[in-house]
Order: structure tokens, then sequence, then C-alpha cells
């Protein structure tokens, strides 16, 4: 599987619309970026749980869950990236709840919402 480079998973999450108020808008993009980042490096699927051992400490809202965190920053970003509808990066496995990277490089990219 070929990487992802750094400044296209900047792009994708820049465009990425999250469902919250402007102040934390910045930092759930944030930590949408650490998150596909991370799950781009690993080499076997993750789940809710490794994404919060993982991310949570260093990259969290705070006053912030872990819970919340999950479902608010981190899933809604994986979801919209997962599917034919989107990129397609990240594949998921509804029975297990697991994430893991499919991206490719750039061309899987064209005709998106997130490259000019």
């Amino acid at each position: 599987m070929s990487k992802y480079n750094q400044s296209s998973i900047n792009e994708l999450v820049e465009d990425w619309e999250s469902n919250t108020l402007e102040t934390d808008g910045k930092k759930r993009k944030e930590i949408a970026k650490h998150a596909l980042k991370w799950l781009q490096n690993r080499r076997e699927p993750a789940t809710a749980e490794d994404f919060k051992q993982a991310l949570y400490e260093e990259y969290h809202i705070d006053g912030q869950s872990q819970e919340n965190w999950w479902r608010t920053a981190v899933r809604p970003v994986l979801r919209d990236y997962a599917g034919p509808r989107e990129a397609h990066l990240v594949e998921y496995k509804h029975g297990r709840h697991e994430y893991r990277w499919v991206g490719e490089p750039d061309t899987h990219l064209r005709g998106h919402r997130w490259v000019d």
C-alpha cells in the first residue's frame, strides 16, 4: 500500500465540514488530520479504542470526554472518507467496527471536492 502524502491529508481535512461550532471546528479539523495520519501509518485495522488510546491524550478538546471526542471529532471524518461517495481512503468493517487506511496516491483525489 502506498503512502498518502501529508500535504494531501491537510488539503482533504481543510475542506472537511464538521458539524460543530466555529470555535471547535478548527480544533476538530486538526484532530481529524492527526487521526487520518495515524491510521495511514498503521499496518492493521483500528478500532475506536485504538484511536482513543493513541490520540486522545494529546489531541482533544478541553472538557470533552473520550467518547464525545470519538463521536464528534474522529469518527465523522473516518466515515466521511470511507465509501464510494467520497475519496474512499478509509475502509470500514461494520461488524467489527474497524477502520483501515486504503488510500492510494493522488489519483484517488481527482474530481473530489477537496482538491481544486
